[in-house]
Protein backbone atom coordinates (compact mmCIF):
# COMPACT_ATOMS: atom_id res chain seq x y z
CA UNK A 1 0.00 0.00 0.00
CA UNK A 2 1.23 4.04 -0.13
CA UNK A 3 1.61 6.14 2.55
CA UNK A 4 -1.73 8.06 1.41
CA UNK A 5 -3.69 5.13 2.13
CA UNK A 6 -3.24 5.55 5.66
CA UNK A 7 -5.69 6.81 8.57
CA UNK A 8 -7.96 8.13 5.36
CA UNK A 9 -10.25 9.67 7.70
CA UNK A 10 -7.79 12.13 8.67
CA UNK A 11 -8.16 13.05 4.92
CA UNK A 12 -11.46 14.11 5.26
CA UNK A 13 -10.71 17.15 6.80
CA UNK A 14 -14.29 17.51 8.59
CA UNK A 15 -15.10 19.03 12.05
CA UNK A 16 -15.38 15.92 13.87
CA UNK A 17 -12.55 15.94 17.09
CA UNK A 18 -9.34 13.92 16.81
CA UNK A 19 -7.68 15.03 20.14
CA UNK A 20 -8.79 16.04 23.28
CA UNK A 21 -6.64 17.77 25.85
CA UNK A 22 -7.20 17.53 29.46
CA UNK A 23 -7.60 21.62 29.35
CA UNK A 24 -10.49 21.74 27.14
CA UNK A 25 -8.51 22.08 23.79
CA UNK A 26 -10.08 20.09 20.67
CA UNK A 27 -8.40 19.34 17.63
CA UNK A 28 -10.64 18.50 14.82
CA UNK A 29 -9.59 15.96 11.95
CA UNK A 30 -9.61 19.30 9.58
CA UNK A 31 -7.35 20.32 12.27
CA UNK A 32 -5.50 17.11 12.23
CA UNK A 33 -4.78 17.16 8.47
CA UNK A 34 -3.92 20.53 8.39
CA UNK A 35 -0.81 20.20 10.87
CA UNK A 36 0.11 16.84 9.48
CA UNK A 37 0.85 18.07 6.02
CA UNK A 38 2.44 21.10 7.20
CA UNK A 39 5.17 19.01 9.07
CA UNK A 40 5.44 16.48 5.93
CA UNK A 41 6.09 19.30 3.93
CA UNK A 42 9.03 20.69 6.64
CA UNK A 43 10.69 17.36 5.60
CA UNK A 44 10.60 17.58 2.12
CA UNK A 45 9.40 15.14 -0.93
CA UNK A 46 11.53 12.97 -2.83
CA UNK A 47 14.32 10.69 -1.32
CA UNK A 48 12.36 8.79 1.82
CA UNK A 49 13.45 10.09 4.80
CA UNK A 50 14.18 8.32 8.17
CA UNK A 51 12.74 10.24 11.16
CA UNK A 52 14.03 9.95 14.88
CA UNK A 53 11.01 11.49 17.12
CA UNK A 54 11.36 11.78 20.79
CA UNK A 55 8.48 9.84 21.78
CA UNK A 56 6.25 11.83 24.35
CA UNK A 57 2.65 11.46 25.16
CA UNK A 58 1.77 14.85 23.21
CA UNK A 59 0.06 17.06 20.00
CA UNK A 60 3.45 17.58 18.98
CA UNK A 61 4.47 14.33 18.77
CA UNK A 62 1.28 12.67 17.50
CA UNK A 63 1.26 15.55 14.72
CA UNK A 64 4.67 14.76 13.90
CA UNK A 65 4.49 11.46 13.68
CA UNK A 66 1.54 11.58 11.36
CA UNK A 67 3.18 13.91 9.50
CA UNK A 68 5.87 11.55 8.67
CA UNK A 69 4.12 8.89 7.63
CA UNK A 70 1.74 10.64 5.61
CA UNK A 71 4.68 12.11 3.69
CA UNK A 72 5.83 8.48 2.95
CA UNK A 73 8.97 8.48 5.46
CA UNK A 74 10.00 5.95 7.97
CA UNK A 75 9.96 7.22 11.48
CA UNK A 76 11.54 5.82 14.09
CA UNK A 77 9.64 6.34 17.69
CA UNK A 78 12.44 6.42 20.82
CA UNK A 79 12.05 6.48 24.89
CA UNK A 80 11.98 10.62 25.62
CA UNK A 81 14.32 9.80 28.32
CA UNK A 82 16.84 6.82 27.50
CA UNK A 83 19.76 9.65 26.70
CA UNK A 84 22.09 6.19 26.02
CA UNK A 85 19.04 4.50 23.53
CA UNK A 86 19.21 7.69 21.37
CA UNK A 87 23.38 8.03 21.13
CA UNK A 88 22.98 4.52 20.40
CA UNK A 89 20.66 5.00 17.50
CA UNK A 90 22.12 8.41 16.42
CA UNK A 91 25.16 6.06 15.67
CA UNK A 92 24.56 3.18 14.29
CA UNK A 93 20.83 4.26 12.70
CA UNK A 94 21.85 7.40 11.12
CA UNK A 95 18.73 9.39 10.78
CA UNK A 96 18.21 12.73 8.47
CA UNK A 97 15.63 13.96 11.19
CA UNK A 98 15.38 14.22 14.51
CA UNK A 99 12.28 15.72 16.13
CA UNK A 100 12.59 16.40 20.11
CA UNK A 101 12.90 19.04 22.38
CA UNK A 102 15.60 21.09 23.18
CA UNK A 103 15.73 24.72 25.32
CA UNK A 104 11.65 24.11 26.05
CA UNK A 105 10.42 23.77 22.34
CA UNK A 106 10.16 21.41 19.85
CA UNK A 107 13.00 21.13 17.33
CA UNK A 108 12.67 19.42 14.01
CA UNK A 109 16.52 18.85 13.22
CA UNK A 110 18.29 17.75 9.93
CA UNK A 111 21.24 15.82 11.34
CA UNK A 112 24.94 15.87 9.45
CA UNK A 113 25.29 12.91 7.45
CA UNK A 114 29.13 11.04 6.22
CA UNK A 115 30.15 11.55 2.66
CA UNK A 116 29.43 8.25 1.72
CA UNK A 117 25.96 7.44 0.93
CA UNK A 118 23.82 5.23 2.80
CA UNK A 119 21.83 2.15 1.75
CA UNK A 120 18.34 3.30 0.35
CA UNK A 121 16.02 2.75 2.57
CA UNK A 122 13.38 0.17 1.86
CA UNK A 123 10.22 1.67 0.31
CA UNK A 124 7.74 -0.44 2.50
CA UNK A 125 9.56 0.46 5.29
CA UNK A 126 6.77 2.86 7.51
CA UNK A 127 8.29 2.70 11.55
CA UNK A 128 10.87 1.36 13.75
CA UNK A 129 10.37 0.18 17.56
CA UNK A 130 13.28 -0.23 19.92
CA UNK A 131 13.96 -3.16 21.14
CA UNK A 132 17.47 -4.55 23.34
CA UNK A 133 17.05 -8.14 21.75
CA UNK A 134 18.78 -11.26 24.03
CA UNK A 135 22.23 -9.47 23.61
CA UNK A 136 21.26 -5.97 25.55
CA UNK A 137 22.34 -3.60 22.25
CA UNK A 138 19.76 -1.50 20.60
CA UNK A 139 17.68 -3.01 17.64
CA UNK A 140 15.03 -2.06 15.90
CA UNK A 141 11.41 -3.87 15.05
CA UNK A 142 10.68 -3.06 11.34
CA UNK A 143 6.91 -2.28 10.28
CA UNK A 144 5.36 -1.73 6.96
CA UNK A 145 2.67 0.42 6.30
CA UNK A 146 0.48 -2.25 5.06
CA UNK A 147 1.60 -4.14 8.89
CA UNK A 148 0.17 -0.56 10.47
CA UNK A 149 -2.53 -0.20 8.14
CA UNK A 150 -3.71 -4.47 9.00
CA UNK A 151 -3.30 -4.03 12.54
CA UNK A 152 -5.44 -0.79 13.47
CA UNK A 153 -7.99 -2.70 11.02
CA UNK A 154 -8.51 -5.77 12.75
CA UNK A 155 -8.43 -4.27 16.25
CA UNK A 156 -11.16 -1.63 15.09
CA UNK A 157 -13.10 -4.20 13.60
CA UNK A 158 -13.10 -6.37 16.77
CA UNK A 159 -13.72 -3.91 19.01
CA UNK A 160 -16.43 -2.42 16.87
CA UNK A 161 -14.76 0.72 16.97
CA UNK A 162 -17.21 3.69 15.86
CA UNK A 163 -16.89 7.69 15.59
CA UNK A 164 -18.38 7.37 18.39
CA UNK A 165 -15.94 6.26 20.31
CA UNK A 166 -13.21 8.05 22.34
CA UNK A 167 -10.26 6.31 24.60
CA UNK A 168 -7.78 8.06 26.88
CA UNK A 169 -4.36 8.02 25.84
CA UNK A 170 -2.23 6.51 28.65
CA UNK A 171 0.37 4.47 27.30
CA UNK A 172 3.59 5.38 26.08
CA UNK A 173 4.39 5.74 22.09
CA UNK A 174 7.16 4.45 21.75
CA UNK A 175 5.72 0.88 22.87
CA UNK A 176 3.47 -1.05 20.29
CA UNK A 177 0.22 -1.20 22.18
CA UNK A 178 -0.11 2.82 22.87
CA UNK A 179 0.60 3.51 18.66
CA UNK A 180 -1.98 0.65 18.29
CA UNK A 181 -4.72 2.33 20.19
CA UNK A 182 -4.15 5.61 18.11
CA UNK A 183 -4.21 3.95 15.28
CA UNK A 184 -7.48 1.72 15.51
CA UNK A 185 -8.92 4.69 16.85
CA UNK A 186 -8.33 6.83 13.97
CA UNK A 187 -8.76 4.48 11.31
CA UNK A 188 -12.24 4.21 13.11
CA UNK A 189 -12.93 7.84 12.76
CA UNK A 190 -12.84 8.34 16.41
CA UNK A 191 -11.21 10.65 18.82
CA UNK A 192 -8.03 10.37 21.50
CA UNK A 193 -8.20 12.46 24.86
CA UNK A 194 -5.14 12.97 26.12
CA UNK A 195 -5.20 13.29 30.09
CA UNK A 196 -1.65 14.70 30.75
CA UNK A 197 -2.07 13.08 34.15
CA UNK A 198 -0.67 9.47 35.23
CA UNK A 199 -3.51 6.84 35.83
CA UNK A 200 -2.19 6.78 39.84
CA UNK A 201 -3.16 10.72 39.99
CA UNK A 202 -6.67 11.61 41.95
CA UNK A 203 -7.57 13.55 38.63
CA UNK A 204 -7.53 10.63 36.49
CA UNK A 205 -11.31 8.96 36.85
CA UNK A 206 -12.87 12.26 37.17
CA UNK A 207 -11.16 13.46 33.83
CA UNK A 208 -11.87 10.35 31.95
CA UNK A 209 -15.58 10.61 33.09
CA UNK A 210 -15.44 14.36 31.91
CA UNK A 211 -14.06 13.92 28.50
CA UNK A 212 -16.36 10.97 27.86
CA UNK A 213 -14.34 7.82 27.27
CA UNK A 214 -15.65 5.28 25.75
CA UNK A 215 -12.47 2.93 26.69
CA UNK A 216 -9.27 2.56 28.20
CA UNK A 217 -6.14 0.75 27.20
CA UNK A 218 -3.49 -0.40 29.77
CA UNK A 219 -0.80 -2.97 30.92
CA UNK A 220 -1.66 -5.39 33.85
CA UNK A 221 0.80 -3.24 35.83
CA UNK A 222 -1.68 -0.09 34.97
CA UNK A 223 -4.79 -2.25 36.20
CA UNK A 224 -3.07 -2.73 39.29
CA UNK A 225 -2.16 0.97 39.72
CA UNK A 226 -5.90 1.45 39.30
CA UNK A 227 -6.80 -0.72 41.71
CA UNK A 228 -4.60 1.59 44.62
CA UNK A 229 -7.18 4.82 43.41
CA UNK A 230 -10.05 2.95 43.49
CA UNK A 231 -10.93 3.57 40.06
CA UNK A 232 -13.45 0.92 39.61
CA UNK A 233 -15.66 2.84 42.58
CA UNK A 234 -16.50 6.04 39.72
CA UNK A 235 -19.00 6.02 37.87
CA UNK A 236 -17.87 6.07 34.50
CA UNK A 237 -20.96 5.85 32.47
CA UNK A 238 -19.52 6.61 29.09
CA UNK A 239 -17.03 3.71 29.58
CA UNK A 240 -18.04 0.41 27.26
CA UNK A 241 -14.72 -1.92 27.52
CA UNK A 242 -11.21 -1.54 28.74
CA UNK A 243 -8.52 -3.49 26.97
CA UNK A 244 -5.14 -5.12 28.52
CA UNK A 245 -1.90 -6.40 26.96
CA UNK A 246 1.78 -6.83 27.45
CA UNK A 247 1.39 -9.47 29.82
CA UNK A 248 -1.37 -11.60 31.85
CA UNK A 249 -3.94 -9.72 34.44
CA UNK A 250 -4.15 -12.39 37.87
CA UNK A 251 -7.04 -13.87 37.62
CA UNK A 252 -8.39 -12.29 40.80
CA UNK A 253 -8.14 -8.74 39.30
CA UNK A 254 -10.33 -10.11 36.46
CA UNK A 255 -12.94 -11.67 38.26
CA UNK A 256 -12.97 -8.41 39.81
CA UNK A 257 -13.82 -6.07 36.97
CA UNK A 258 -16.49 -9.38 35.87
CA UNK A 259 -18.05 -9.14 38.67
CA UNK A 260 -17.84 -5.39 38.50
CA UNK A 261 -19.57 -5.27 35.14
CA UNK A 262 -21.84 -7.34 36.07
CA UNK A 263 -20.79 -10.40 33.40
CA UNK A 264 -20.41 -8.24 30.54
CA UNK A 265 -16.95 -8.38 28.37
CA UNK A 266 -15.54 -4.86 30.02
CA UNK A 267 -11.98 -6.20 29.88
CA UNK A 268 -10.87 -7.39 26.59
CA UNK A 269 -6.84 -8.58 25.68
CA UNK A 270 -5.81 -7.53 22.55
CA UNK A 271 -2.39 -8.02 20.31
CA UNK A 272 -0.93 -4.88 19.68
CA UNK A 273 1.92 -6.37 17.35
CA UNK A 274 -0.38 -8.56 14.99
CA UNK A 275 -3.19 -8.09 13.05
CA UNK A 276 -4.85 -11.46 14.53
CA UNK A 277 -8.22 -11.26 16.20
CA UNK A 278 -7.51 -10.18 19.70
CA UNK A 279 -9.89 -11.83 22.40
CA UNK A 280 -11.89 -11.60 25.39
CA UNK A 281 -10.06 -12.59 29.01
CA UNK A 282 -12.03 -15.20 31.05
CA UNK A 283 -10.32 -15.96 34.95
CA UNK A 284 -10.66 -19.59 34.61
CA UNK A 285 -8.45 -21.97 32.66
CA UNK A 286 -5.11 -23.80 32.67
CA UNK A 287 -3.30 -20.62 30.85
CA UNK A 288 -3.84 -17.64 33.61
CA UNK A 289 -7.73 -17.33 32.62
CA UNK A 290 -6.52 -15.99 28.83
Amino acid sequence: MIPADLFPEIARADQRPALIFADGRTLSYADLNARTLRFAERLGGGEKRLVAISADVSEHVIVAYLGALRAGHAVAMLPPCDDRLWQEFLSAFRPDFTYRPADGRWRLVQESRPQQSDAPLHPDLALLLMTSGSSGLAKAVRLSYANLDANARAIAHYLELSPADRTALVLPLHYSYGLSVIHSHLVAGGSIFIPGVSVVSEDFARLLDESGCTNLSGVPYSYELMERTRLRSHELESLRFMTVAGGRLAPELIRLYRDHSEGRPLLRHVRPDRGSRPHRLRAAGKRGGQ
